[in-house]
């Protein structure tokens, strides 16, 4: 069905559901319970249908676009944004799907769930709070990548923007924004938490 429909994400979720079977049946309910995170982390790889990423990723584009050309017109940039298109100076850049980070956003997601799982045994009551700060933080990195391109591009012109430095920038800021997603855990398990004070108090 999802072949003849061309919804390849159905076809997705039809597999990790046989592979939910499967456990069950070959190791019951207590096979479950032990390979969750396993099998929820294989659920990563089903990409969302578009009727979900298209909104989100137009909306991201327009958000960053707009927010990029406020920042360089506070420096003194001639520059201006006529939807998912930015001119800056002489050159015309275009706001990809790419450039909306949704990319960026499921890897961080992705990496991060792994990094959590092993840093906490997977107690997620002790990091549910980096869990919601994933999303500010792969949309604040792929702010800055969109800054950087931007000023590469003004400084040292287009075809250097458009070359190896294109995605050594995602690299570098997707690595950043790795590093500030361990910090902000390390920092947010330090603070004391709710669930922490009913322990102490019991």
């Amino acid at each position: 069905l999802a072949r003849v429909t061309g919804q390849l994400w159905l076809g997705w979720i039809m597999l990790m559901l046989a592979a939910v079977v499967a456990v069950h049946e070959l190791l019951g309910r207590a096979g479950l319970r032990a390979l969750w995170f396993p099998l929820a982390f294989l659920a990563l790889m089903v990409p969302p249908p578009g009727l979900v990423t298209g909104p989100a990723i137009y909306a991201l584009n327009q958000g960053l676009a707009s927010g990029a050309v406020d920042v360089f017109r506070a420096a003194g940039a001639d520059v201006a944004a006529g939807g998912a298109l930015i001119y800056l100076g002489p050159y015309e850049l275009q706001m990809a799907e790419a450039c909306a980070g949704m990319g960026s956003l499921a890897s961080l997601f992705a990496i991060g769930m792994l990094y959590l799982y092993l840093r906490h045994d997977g107690d997620w009551r002790r990091c549910w709070r980096t869990v919601l700060a994933m999303v500010p933080i792969a949309i604040l990195a792929n702010f800055l990548r969109v800054l950087l391109l931007m000023a590469i591009t003004l400084g040292l012109g287009d075809g250097v923007a458009q070359s190896w430095v294109h995605p050594f920038a995602g690299l570098i800021l997707f690595g950043i924004a790795m590093l500030t997603l361990i910090l902000v855990d390390r920092l947010l398990s330090r603070a004391p938490s709710r669930e922490r004070k009913v322990d102490d108090a019991a």
